[in-house]
């Protein structure tokens, strides 16, 4: 019995361990920290997360801001373009960014005793990010070239892409984060730094640190390169346009001679998961799976096997957006059996 008792205490353990390995505060510029420990390797990742996607962004205007996350590799005041990467890689780690509807990250991954490095450099272009029409030139010619690679040589991107612009009304969720190719053609500097000022700021950014990092040297440091940075007093309230009742369901037919096998989609809109308030987000979520997350799942055993009907089907719920997301269901039909009968 003592034998079964240090087994359940060791195995105990552990998870008490686990539960105090992240920490949050905040400092006094109004920017989150949040350091989550794992002391297996040496090494750390610093992302920066800023509450700013394309879903911020101004009617007429759309990419711009994935267009900011490209230039934010250019120089600030300190350093000169292209010089933020190349030191992240003369020290044997690595760096990228990405854009979302809700948010813009940047992170490095690099040695544990480089975290001050990076923490200087990122604090760095939060605020001191230098640009001028030449590097509007260049990087706007960067970000087409992507959605030509990304969007309009691949037919299914094209149609979600037509699909939710279909599917919202009003929202901005209905607009590609690559942008539109005719307004990605006119983003200017102006553009570029409008949106740079207006979001790009302490008190809109949560830092995390995770891997071989203590959170009391995390402080120390993020109060030394981050903590001067003047927090922005007028930081709008994120106040986007919402859905009205949509009262018709809608129907979309895209046709692309790229596509060998065609494929039918139905997409609902459906709320988010709400921090406090997640009963209906994970009912989706079960609900997603028990339909069609697996080989077990309700439509791929009546549709695949029983009936013939499809090679694929498929359910999925996403709900880590600000706003109401999507709840989605795709059938692949089998050898002769039609779109409409799927």
């Amino acid at each position: 019995m003592h034998r079964l008792l240090a087994a359940c205490l060791v195995m105990i353990a552990p998870l008490a361990a686990t539960a105090e390995e992240v920490t949050h505060f905040t400092i006094d510029n109004g920017m989150e920290v949040v350091v989550i420990e794992d002391h297996r390797a040496p090494v750390v990742t610093q992302m920066v997360w800023y509450r700013a996607g394309s879903a911020d962004e101004t009617p007429g205007v759309s990419g711009v801001a994935h267009f900011l996350e490209h230039l934010l590799f250019k120089g600030t005041e300190t350093m000169a373009p292209g010089e933020f990467s190349s030191t992240v890689a003369r020290n044997g780690g690595s760096d990228n960014a990405f854009t979302s509807y809700d948010y813009t990250a940047y992170f490095q991954r690099i040695a544990a005793d480089r975290l001050e490095l990076v923490m200087r450099m990122e604090a760095d272009r939060m605020r001191n990010l230098q640009l001028d029409e030449a590097d509007i030139l260049t990087e706007r010619d960067v970000i087409i070239e992507e959605r030509n690679q990304r969007v309009e040589n691949n037919p299914a991107a094209l149609f979600r892409e037509q699909k939710s612009a279909l599917q919202y009304h009003n929202h901005r969720y209905g607009v590609p984060v690559i942008g539109w190719r005719h307004e990605m053609e006119a983003l200017g500097l102006e553009d570029a730094l409008a949106y740079y000022r207006r979001y790009y700021a302490p008190n809109n950014a949560i830092l995390i640190v995770a891997g071989d990092a203590d959170p009391e040297e995390v402080r120390k440091l993020a109060e030394i390169y981050y903590g001067p940075i003047a927090p922005t007093p007028d930081l709008p309230e994120r106040a986007r346009p919402q859905e009205p009742p949509q009262l018709a369901e809608r129907r979309m037919t895209f046709t692309d001679p790229r596509v060998s096998q065609p494929y039918m989609t139905r997409s609902y809109l459906a709320p988010e998961r709400d921090s406090g308030a997640q009963e209906r987000a994970a009912a989706l979520t079960i609900l997603a799976e028990l339909l069609g997350g697996g080989q077990s799942s309700v439509m791929t055993e009546k549709l695949q096997f029983d009936s013939r009907i499809a090679v694929q089907a498929g359910a999925w719920y996403s709900g880590l957006s600000l706003d109401d997301t999507t709840f989605d269901l795709a059938v692949v039909p089998a050898p002769g059996v039609t779109l409409a009968e799927a």
